[in-house]
């Protein structure tokens, strides 16, 4: 079973990596380079933003958010804490580590030469983001008991 983890890490890591290098900075950074070139992106909102933008975003940062209580709902009970606040901490790294921001992109940050002092800027919002969303999910979210626990 070991083995089979591992190669599900690598192989789902190798396809992210290559899409990211290939398209992302590969293709894709040309393309939005000639648009720009072309004048096509001149006329892309700045912030501060008009209060309809400002909307959308908070309206369609309520869809990843709902799959995460959803998510703490039914696993939260998983989590190797008694209280809500310390289960919530743990949830909040474990949102953390699901995306880039728990180690790669500070690290990266740091390996491309910005100053220690600004990596550490940059990672203070998501980590803040993650940890508080985590300990508020778990504050205002009931566990369901799993069925063999009735």
């Amino acid at each position: 079973m070991f083995i089979r983890m591992l190669v599900a890490v690598v192989a789902s890591a190798s396809a992210g990596f290559c899409i990211h290098v290939f398209y992302g900075e590969g293709w894709l950074n040309t393309y939005v380079q000639s648009a720009a070139e072309a004048g096509r992106l001149s006329n892309i909102l700045q912030p501060p933003y008009p209060a309809a933008i400002m909307m959308a975003a908070y309206l369609t940062a309520l869809v990843p958010y709902a799959v995460k209580v959803g998510i703490y709902r039914f696993a939260g009970h998983l989590l190797p804490a008694q209280s809500a606040f310390a289960r919530g901490l743990l949830y909040g790294l474990l949102l953390l580590a699901l995306g880039d921001e728990f180690v790669r992109m500070p690290l990266m940050n740091g390996l491309v030469g910005n100053p220690v002092d600004v990596t550490v800027l940059m990672s203070l919002q998501p980590w803040a983001i993650a940890l508080s969303s985590g300990v508020l999910i778990a504050l205002f979210t009931p566990l369901r008991q799993p069925s063999h626990i009735k």
